[in-house]
């Protein structure tokens, strides 16, 4: 089934615990090519890079990636997403974060084909993680309920450490019909969104639900420098896309 949809990477260079990551090379390449390969590779309908950023455009045209370019500050990926969506033919829009170099093009169809089966507005995706894991705040977790719909996002331990022992973290992929994304755009960031700096709980304190899909890939969305020596040790041990 040809699901219909397509892949918006947004991408700034104002990263303020590693400025200028979306470009930094890993195994020779952009780091946000990787992304881009992977929306090209799952044969998204449409695939465009989304940033303001001269730096990011010149990188994005170095291979031959389509850009959008837009104008204004944005609070986050998804709200500068929102401000192209009306150029969008597709009607539903995935938005991988240009910082998750190790997304694959299966997990990008899996979130597409589920946006187009459920009622709810936005799809995202978690893998099982440790305990330890659970405890650094870099990775953000999520708990959801029987439905497999998200109840919270924190950067916290949740559940209560110690109590279940399972512990999900949320994977940067999120899945939006298209409708709902112009309507996230004009949202007012909400209390715990200010809190946690996460984008999709804004989407919850709203009231509208978030499906969550398990996978079983190992991601790791680069926050700092350090983190390129994990991720090119994956891809050499042949967990690229």
């Amino acid at each position: 089934m040809h699901c219909n949809y397509a892949v918006l990477i947004p991408a700034r260079m104002e990263s303020v615990r590693f400025r200028g990551k979306v470009v930094y090379p890993i195994l020779g390449k952009p780091m946000i090519w990787w992304p881009w390969m992977a929306a090209k590779r799952a044969g998204a309908d449409e695939l465009f890079i989304v940033t303001d950023s001269k730096e990011v455009k010149a990188a994005a045209d170095g291979f031959g990636a389509d850009v959008l370019i837009t104008e204004g500050d944005f609070q986050s990926g998804s709200d500068r997403i929102a401000s192209v969506a009306d150029t969008i033919k597709a009607d539903n829009i995935i938005n991988i974060q240009a910082d998750e170099p190790l997304i694959k093009s299966e997990l990008i169809n899996a979130i597409a084909e589920k946006l187009q089966k459920t009622v709810n507005p936005v799809v995202s995706a978690a893998v099982r993680i440790t305990e330890e894991e659970a405890a650094d705040p870099d990775i953000v977790k999520v708990v959801f309920d029987e439905k497999m719909q998200a109840l919270y996002f924190s950067r916290s331990p949740i559940p209560y450490s110690g109590s279940t022992g399972v512990f999900w973290q949320h994977i940067g992929i999120y899945g939006y019909k298209k409708e709902f994304l112009k309507q996230y755009g004009k949202l007012k960031k909400g209390v715990l969104e200010s809190i946690e700096k996460l984008e999709q709980l804004r989407v919850l304190e709203k009231g509208f639900r978030i499906d969550i899909i398990e996978t079983d890939l190992n991601l790791i969305g680069v926050d700092r420098k350090i983190d390129i020596e994990k991720v090119e040790k994956l891809m050499r041990g042949g967990e690229n896309v």
